[in-house]
């Protein structure tokens, strides 16, 4: 038996019915603001777009709406309702592009990103540089004691050598080797 077909979360019939008034009162009052009853229907286009499998994981997820509403308002007037009747398709795809768009844009940002964090100086190379003197040499020896001086003046921490006491435990087993490594070790 065939499951009863429910109600869609925007009907494309009455988004249609708006648009249609909205572009007519549009072409008298350039400036008229776009009403809540297109705006919600516009932002639950762009909401439940998100929830999509291919969109769902992204992080920035709320940035990828952001950007969908944004390119919806924008672009309302381009609506046809002579070449179209079905602004839902059209919102839909405004979104979507949108959002690849943003995903684009963010992935150009973390390239960006992991290069920089690339070509940053490890500890040792930028203690190196800093502890020069005036004739170019360097005083590698006083590396450790000058890092450690700085790392416990900022952090706060204790560097010495005192280690805490070991909580007794249990012992791993060593695993035995195979039978033939025994032998040619025992030299059989």
């Amino acid at each position: 038996m065939a499951k009863p077909k429910g109600e869609h979360y925007v009907s494309n019939k009455e988004f249609y019915a708006e648009m249609i008034i909205f572009i007519k009162a549009r072409e008298s009052d350039p400036e008229l603001m776009v009403p809540d009853c297109i705006g919600s229907k516009i932002l639950k286009i762009c909401t439940k777009l998100a929830f999509r499998p291919n969109f769902i994981n992204y992080t920035y997820r709320d940035e990828m709406v952001g950007d969908a509403i944004e390119n919806c308002i924008k672009y309302i007037g381009n609506f046809n309702p002579a070449k179209s009747n079905n602004p839902f398709s059209y919102f839909t795809q405004i979104a979507y592009f949108a959002y690849l768009r943003r995903i684009a844009k963010e992935k150009k940002v973390t390239k960006l990103k992991a290069k920089y964090v690339q070509n940053l100086p490890t500890m040792g190379e930028f203690f190196a540089h800093s502890l020069m003197d005036s004739q170019g040499h360097d005083n590698i020896d006083n590396i450790y004691d000058d890092m450690s001086k700085l790392i416990q003046g900022y952090y706060d921490v204790d560097l010495s050598d005192d280690k805490p006491a070991k909580k007794p435990g249990r012992k791993k087993k060593q695993p035995e080797p195979p039978m033939d490594m025994a032998k040619e070790f025992n030299g059989e």
